[in-house]
């Protein structure tokens, strides 16, 4: 995942020189490389921050999930939540970009 990210950005980076504004000017590899090596970490943290909030939501939802199954209420009292439903398409679905695996 990390290189066809990294194919992705170093991409969009050398298309910048096909503007109008920089069409007159010499795409720099090197360049283009120095400035992904400062953008990746910014991506990386994006990924992580995502990856930490979709982990914390994720055990809120099995926590009410748990405190609605110890309650001792009749089924008409508590509104039907498919929070098991939820967990598994959460696991099924893929959100942005995945970290690379190790």
């Amino acid at each position: 995942m990390k290189e066809q990210l990294r194919v992705d950005i170093m991409g969009a980076m050398a298309r910048g020189y096909c503007s109008d504004k920089n069409a007159h000017k010499q795409l720099d590899a090197d360049l283009i490389e120095a400035m992904f090596s400062e953008v990746l970490p910014v991506f990386e943290k994006a990924i992580e921050e995502k990856d930490t909030l979709l982990e914390s939501a994720v055990e809120v939802m099995k926590q009410a999930r748990d405190l609605i199954e110890s309650l001792d209420l009749e089924p008409v009292d508590v509104v039907e939540l498919d929070i098991d439903g939820w967990l598994k398409e959460l696991e099924e679905k893929e959100y942005g970009l995945d970290k690379e695996q190790s």
